[in-house]
Parts: C-alpha cells; structure tokens; sequence
C-alpha cells in the first residue's frame, strides 16, 4: 500500500524537556455508555449483524478557532490541538475538509508519544476535500501542525471523532502485528474515505452513527 506520509521528525519532540507544561487536552463528549453499547453489539452480531467497534461522535473543531500556536525554543512556531475522548481505546478523525498547503507538515500522535502519524503533506490529500486519518491508540491525540514558508492557510475541520471502544485489532492491523508499544512511525493500511469505513473492505459498517 501507498504511504501517506513524508517521514520527517515531529519538531516539539527535540524540545521536549525546555517547553512549558502543555495545557490540558480539549474534551470530546462522551454521552453514552460504552458497556451499553457492547451488549448491543453482542446481540446485534449474534443476529448476523457486522461488528462494530467504534461511536462517532460530532464535532466542530477547526484550525481557525481551536488549538494554539506554540513558539519553539529555535525561533520556529507549530500548532496544537490536544484533544481527549475519555476511555476510548482508540481515536479515529475524519475531516469535512482537510489540506495542507504545500511545504506544510501535520503531525498526529498520541500523549506518550509513542505513536506518531505523519508527517501529512500537501502530496497527502492535493485537492482537499473530506478526509479521514488514521486511529490513535489512545484516549488522547495531538496535532500538531508545521506552517508553510509561503505563510498559506491550512484547511484543518474536524468534523466528527470515532471513539473506539472494541477490538482494537480490527481497526488497528498494527496492534494485531505488535507495532503498539516503541515508537514507529505508522504507515498507511488502506484506511477509506467513506463515512462508515475503517480499514479498507473489512472496516464497512464497524463505527456506528
């Protein structure tokens, strides 16, 4: 499969120990109950019905109106969102339009930073549009973003979350394959832009509306 991404280093990381304490991560609702939603599953699959292992839940955040812009000890500058659904094993984000200007880079990982995704280019999605990135195996994410030289404006609107909540192996091969747990950086596993999609063919119809 294609990758996605320009493997580049996540700028913060080097500077780890320097920066101030990182503010405290934005809250994605969580209005239900995960146990609920696993003995439905449980009936739902003992009918014959496809497996489900994740929740979407809607948002609205953007890089125009959330997150922060963070000055690095180098001079250079980033922008973060910190962002944290509550008890999910795993985060997975789709984007009503997403697009990176070119010289641009965005960065997601999880708050042990042992998961990094990216780095995301203007070569990752040119004409902009719907997206969806990969899962998280976290409760928590970070993006982080690296302006372009030109000074362009990104197009970053987070339109829903999917709150994972079941089967982490089946949204993420990786975890089945023992990748979780060093550092790595993730590579592309075929993840749809379909709104019901995970991962590839097999992921149709796993995270419920």
């Amino acid at each position: 499969t294609a990758s996605f991404f320009t493997i580049t280093k996540v700028p913060s990381f080097q500077f780890a120990g320097s920066l101030r304490s990182e503010k405290l991560a934005e809250q994605v609702p969580v209005n239900f109950s995960v146990e609920d939603l696993k003995a439905v599953d449980a009936w739902r699959v003992s009918q014959g019905a496809p497996l489900r292992v994740a929740k979407s839940i809607p948002t609205s955040f953007d890089i125009a109106n959330s997150g922060d812009w963070i000055s690095l000890p180098d001079g250079s500058q980033v922008w973060q969102l910190h962002l944290q659904a509550k008890g999910a094993i795993a985060l997975i984000l789709y984007y009503s339009d997403f697009y990176i200007p070119k010289g641009a880079r965005l960065y997601l990982y999880n708050a042990a930073k042992t998961q990094v995704l990216g780095a995301y280019t203007h070569r990752t999605h040119p004409k902009n549009g719907p997206f969806a990135t990969q899962a998280v195996a976290d409760d928590e994410v970070i993006f982080e973003y690296v302006p372009a030289p030109s000074g362009e404006t990104p197009r970053l609107r987070i339109r829903e979350v999917g709150y994972g909540y079941n089967h982490l192996e089946a949204i993420m091969p990786e975890v089945h394959r023992g990748m979780i747990g060093e550092r790595f950086i993730a590579q592309s596993y075929g993840i749809c832009l379909e709104r019901w999609t995970v991962v590839g063919d097999r992921g149709k119809n796993m995270i419920e509306n």
